[in-house]
């Protein structure tokens, strides 16, 4: 009896990452892993609220349940905020930025599983 023998190809699928928006759109990779931070207003008036955002990808999918820890490194202070990456591999944090000087550039360093991307916003 002749065995019939079917080879079928192997095919994989990687899925794209979803696309960023937002404002001041850093991102950091080191071999598989990519580690971006971004913010959703780069010219907030003071008083206001700036959101942070961070995304972990490895192997171009996300990361979740992974803790995200922002610095916020305004000119005499550098307060933090944190948040947990959703199945997407994105986390974010949101802060009241008060009375931030004015034209000084305010860095917000995001570290994810130990990877470091780093945005700002600058107070208008």
């Amino acid at each position: 009896m002749d065995l019939l023998r079917v080879y079928l190809p192997i095919v994989l699928i990687m899925t794209a990452a979803t696309p960023i928006s937002g404002v001041n759109v850093v991102c950091q990779q080191a071999t598989n892993i990519e580690v971006c931070a971004w913010v959703s207003n780069s010219t907030p008036a003071q008083n206001s609220e700036v959101t942070v955002y961070g995304r972990l990808l490895l192997g171009g999918s996300g990361q979740p349940g992974q803790t995200m820890l922002a610095t916020w490194r305004y000119k005499t202070t550098s307060p933090t905020c944190s948040g947990i990456t959703d199945g997407n591999g994105r986390a974010s944090c949101t802060r009241h930025i008060g009375r931030a000087t004015v034209g000084y550039r305010v860095d917000i360093e995001v570290i994810i599983a130990g990877h470091t991307a780093v945005t700002w916003f600058m107070p208008q």
